[in-house]
């Protein structure tokens, strides 16, 4: 197992991360945090593989019966909480719609700031969000105000363009124009949503199996792309290209995973 990864659980330990994500079901919305940080342990170790899951969406929904976006949001909250060594205490002391509103920032001084407005000054989550939306650069748009806008698309630009639509419609009853909406929201937040690559060497037949396998989907961050497939073992060290060896990852994952290991 790749270093980065960390030493694939046994099922005893999988079963273990399992049970403790499964107690935080009934409180998950008080100890949101909590299930944050079990959620990325289990999708980094890939214990969802060790317990029969073919990918970690369709563990997420089996197991918590939430959308798969809210939980990779979650786990992208907890990545930047580490990374930018954020106070796990200052974390809970706001709830979570609020901390996810404010950990789309990807700028450490200001989410504490904002942290700290929203304990001691108690703003409501429009308020945040308004802060958020001007720190991003987009402007606000009235709730009467309708853009109307004619795309012309080729054929295979447009089998992309739905093929992406349809992936965000399977995680709730959501038109085109609010599929569309989220995608863009996510690549905004640095969550960016393409085509898969190719990975060199790799047989073409493997590479969709495995991609068919992790849903199209970053197995780190849940992203859509740009993907790429990373070897669990890596070939220098004479991993195979076979599908248990092969990760479906975004290229930012994949430099993430190999600049760790």
């Amino acid at each position: 197992m790749d270093e980065a990864f960390g030493i694939v659980p046994s099922q005893v330990e999988a079963e273990r991360l399992d049970r403790r994500l499964t107690s935080l079901r009934t409180t998950m919305r008080k100890r949101w945090l909590d299930l944050g940080e079990v959620l990325l342990e289990i999708q980094e170790s890939l214990a969802y593989r060790t317990l029969g899951f073919k990918n970690f969406q369709t563990y997420l929904a089996d197991r918590l019966e939430i959308s798969p976006r809210w939980g990779m949001y979650l786990i992208k909250l907890v990545r930047k909480m580490h990374d930018y060594n954020i106070d796990r205490s200052d974390l809970i002391r706001v709830d979570v719609s609020k901390s996810l509103e404010i950990f789309r920032l990807n700028d450490a001084e200001m989410i504490r700031e904002l942290l700290e407005q929203a304990r001691v000054a108690k703003l409501t989550l429009a308020e945040i969000h308004e802060i958020v939306q001007r720190a991003l650069g987009i402007r606000p748009v009235s709730s009467d105000e309708v853009v109307k806008k004619l795309w012309a698309f080729s054929l295979d630009q447009w089998l992309i363009v739905e093929r992406a639509i349809q992936h965000v419609q399977r995680g709730g009853l959501v038109g085109d124009t609010r599929a569309l909406e989220l995608i863009c929201a996510d690549f905004l937040a640095g969550v960016r949503h393409e085509t898969a690559g190719i990975t060199a060497g790799v047989e073409g037949s493997i590479q969709l199996m495995v991609l068919e396998r992790d849903d199209w989907k970053c197995q780190q961050c849940g992203s859509a792309g740009p993907l790429q497939l990373h070897h669990i073992r890596r070939r220098s060290r004479g991993g195979p290209d076979v599908e248990d060896n092969l990760l479906t990852l975004c290229w930012r994952c994949h430099e993430r995973v190999h600049g760790a290991g």
